[in-house]
């Protein structure tokens, strides 16, 4: 029994360590002239569970 129980352990595992999910989100902010906009708070927010990340531009609208 508890040799099935390892082997189920062993034959999961990995699966687990693979659900890992990230993102990236690259840009310039910009008004409707194309000038930078610093300064500015950006939420990004993962509408399935509610997890927000905010970060802020900089003087480059980066």
């Amino acid at each position: 029994m508890i040799r099935n129980v390892l082997l189920l352990i062993m034959l999961i595992a990995p699966c687990a360590f693979s659900q890992a999910i990230t993102a990236t989100l690259l840009g310039t902010l910009t008004d409707s002239t194309g000038a930078v906009v610093p300064n500015v708070t950006i939420v990004a927010t993962e509408v399935a569970t509610g997890v927000t990340r905010r970060t802020e531009t900089n003087q480059e609208g980066i």
